[in-house]
């Protein structure tokens, strides 16, 4: 695929649902492999070491690092780097779900500190995404 198939106008968030139609079975299995193995290597050194030094683990970069290069090899460096950039914002946005998490076990109900956890996580990651698409446009 010619980097301008995936090539976009602007940096606005797309959903291709039948992107996962196109995706090589060999590209979901090292997917999955290598997300399985981060979460085992997480399992095995939360067994061993506990949960505070397993937890991050659990954002193991390596996922990140396998997608890309098989997006940058299939849809070009431009598809590569707007996941990248997609990513780095939904982390971030993971800081706001840990925090209502930390904040809130113990004292509210569980279901309600995880639908709170998740909203924060959607605002921050959706504010951070709004600022940066507008310091894009002003440049």
């Amino acid at each position: 695929m010619a980097d301008d198939d995936v090539e976009q106008d602007d940096d606005r968030i797309r959903l291709t649902p039948g992107g996962l139609k196109k995706m090589d079975k060999s590209q979901a299995l090292i997917r999955f492999g290598a997300g399985a193995a981060a979460s085992l290597l997480a399992a095995l050194v939360s067994t061993f070491f506990g949960s505070r030094t397993a937890g991050p683990l659990l954002a193991l970069p390596a996922i990140l690092i396998a997608s890309l290069t098989l997006i940058a090899d299939e849809d070009g460096l431009r598809a590569a780097i707007d996941d990248s950039r997609g990513a780095v914002l939904g982390g971030i946005g993971l800081v706001g779900f840990a925090v209502v998490v930390w904040q809130g076990f113990g004292h509210l109900a569980t279901w309600l500190v995880l639908v709170l956890a998740t909203l924060a996580w959607a605002v921050v990651s959706m504010l951070l995404y709004g600022a940066q698409r507008l310091v894009r446009k002003t440049r």
